[in-house]
Parts: structure tokens; sequence; C-alpha cells
């Protein structure tokens, strides 16, 4: 017979089982590490949307992902954004923005054979499905006025994929390097 009354062994199983769980789950995030790419802008147009502006106007940008920010060496996707401005306060605005990146081939092979394959797809057929290997990005942030380039980090969300990032969740961290005019995206996806 139990020492401890029913309700109290009940309440100190089903803490084992919470400890439990939370060590689980850190020791799958330990495993998951983030990863950097880095981006510059091939395009950019401010697209005025009336003459109230900005408000309303639009920021459209394309460019590649590299993986070092180093000019001339290969690129290892392209990216697109979309952001439109949904508030002017003095010096800054806020933008609703949207980034689709691409990766090419030789990038998701090199996912594949390191350690950053947490929080991608494993199922074969969900990788089968797309020729792309895209996530989609979006998030409001503040940018300086008259659509100028962020000038403090901004993270987004991770809302979808498609090919190795189907089913991809997580944010990334997004800042600029004006003397190098290049982005750094820095990636953390979620276990799946």
């Amino acid at each position: 017979m139990s020492l401890l009354p029913r309700h109290a062994a009940q309440k100190a199983f089903f803490a084992l089982g919470l400890v439990t769980l939370a060590s689980l789950s850190s020791i799958a995030n330990a495993g998951c590490k983030s990863f950097t790419v880095y981006t510059k802008n091939t395009q950019r147009a401010i697209v005025p949307n009336g003459t109230d502006g900005p408000l309303g106007d639009m920021v459209v940008a394309n460019g590649l992902i590299y993986e070092r920010p180093v000019n001339g060496i290969p690129s290892i996707g392209t990216f697109d954004l979309s952001a439109i401005i949904t508030s002017v306060n003095g010096a800054s605005e806020r933008r609703q923005v949207f980034i689709e990146t691409s990766f090419n081939q030789s990038f998701k092979d090199e996912l594949n054979q390191t350690n950053r394959r947490c929080g991608t797809s494993k199922n074969r057929a969900d990788v089968e499905i797309s020729p792309t290997n895209d996530m989609n990005l979006s998030g409001v942030e503040t940018y300086p006025t008259g659509g100028g380039i962020l000038s403090d980090p901004i993270v987004f969300s991770i809302d979808s994929g498609t090919g190795i990032f189907v089913g991809s969740r997580g944010q990334v961290k997004i800042s600029f390097d004006p003397a190098s005019q290049f982005f750094t995206y820095t990636f953390t996806l979620l276990p799946r």
C-alpha cells in the first residue's frame, strides 16, 4: 500500500511526467542549430500610392542569397519582398512585410548533410512535391520613414514553406550592414 494518499501520488506522477517532457524538449532543441545566410538587393523600388503618402506606399525588392557576405561568389538562392506602409509616426513607419526565400539544390544538399536539418521535412514525399525549397516570412516591423532600409534588427515569423521546408515554423532575425550592403538572415527553425 502506498504511503502517499492517492491524489498526492497522482500529482507526483504528473509532476515527474512534466519534468521528463521538459527534459526531452530541451534535448530535442539542443540539436537544433540556427543557420545564417546573407542577401543583397538586386532591385528595389518605392511605389507611391496616391498623394497622401507614405501611408499605403509599397516597397518592393528582390535579390540574391549567399552563404557568405562576399561579392562575386555564386548565390545559393533568391528572395522577393513586398511591404506596405501601414503606419507613420514621425521618423519611423511600420510596414507589413512578406518575403519569400528560395534556396537552390546545392544549399538543400548542404542542409541535409549538416546538423541544421532540425525543423525541415524528413518526409521524402513532401520534398518531392515541389521543385523548390522556399520559406515564406512575414511580420510587421518598424523602419525609417520614406521607404528607408532598416536600421535596427527585425524579427519575422516563418509561416510556411515548400520542399524541405514544408511545415517549417520558427523565426528569422534580419539585420543590415550599410558598409557591405548585405542583409543577414538568421533562421531559427523549431523541431517538427
